[in-house]
């Protein structure tokens, strides 16, 4: 009797701590600086957009920006893509040519990528930006059964002239993102959810959470052999 008692015991521990023995710490995306919207901002920013994310969490983007310098003076400055994961390939074009990407940071916990952009006073610039990256779960896994992602925009852009250090940046976002997968639990800041889709019109800044449902074979077969082995001791044990 006090076999069965030992054998429930571990049964019961094992099903409240396996969340625990599941969960893969995963570093947080790393907060990209949105501007506010300002009526007085000389930068302002078009960006248009297409993502999707496949069942096996393959992101494929492709981002527009349109940049208009309203100024009566020159800007230098830059655009950065932040990843928390080494893209598949990245790819930029400034009005219609490829452009030199400066790594400065390429790991599986932080990327970073720059292009420098100079604008003359009132003029405009058009930059695409591609590429393909697997996406990471967000922090935690949300134990056995789900993981938890999140998305917002990569793109980030810094300008400053020999006037001011910063020079004030509008941003307006409009696209989709494509989930090839049906998400649970999810939350849009500034988007509209429809199914699989979220989409983004007229905002400075977005932001999606959701959770992937999974079923954990592998941790489900480890814990069947290790109660086997638990049993097939205990069994031993009273002969």
């Amino acid at each position: 009797m006090n076999c069965y008692k030992i054998v429930t015991s571990i049964i019961l521990f094992l099903v409240i701590v396996s969340p625990v023995y599941a969960q893969v710490v995963m570093d947080e995306d790393m907060a990209i600086p949105i501007s506010m919207d300002d009526e007085n901002a000389q930068i302002n920013a078009d960006i248009s957009f297409k993502v999707e994310i496949d069942e096996t969490n393959m992101e494929t983007s492709e981002y527009s920006i349109n940049i208009l310098n309203s100024g009566n003076y020159s800007v230098k400055g830059y655009v950065e893509i932040y990843m928390v994961f080494i893209p598949k390939r990245i790819k930029v074009i400034v009005d219609g040519e490829e452009a030199d990407i400066i790594t400065q940071e390429k790991s599986y916990t932080n990327s970073r990528y720059r292009v420098n952009i100079d604008m003359d006073a009132d003029s405009n610039r058009t930059i695409d930006v591609t590429y393909q990256i697997l996406k990471t779960p967000r922090q935690w896994n949300v134990g056995l059964w789900a993981l938890q992602y999140n998305y917002n925009s990569p793109i980030n852009l810094q300008f400053s002239s020999k006037k001011e250090d910063y020079v004030r940046t509008n941003f307006n976002y409009e696209g989709k993102i494509d989930l090839g997968y049906e998400p649970s639990k999810l939350n849009c800041n500034n988007c509209i959810q429809d199914g699989n889709t979220i989409t983004v019109n007229d905002s400075d800044y977005f932001y999606v959470n959701w959770e992937k449902k999974r079923v954990p074979y592998r941790a489900g077969v480890l814990y069947i052999f290790m109660i086997i082995g638990i049993v097939y001791y205990l069994v031993k044990m009273r002969k």
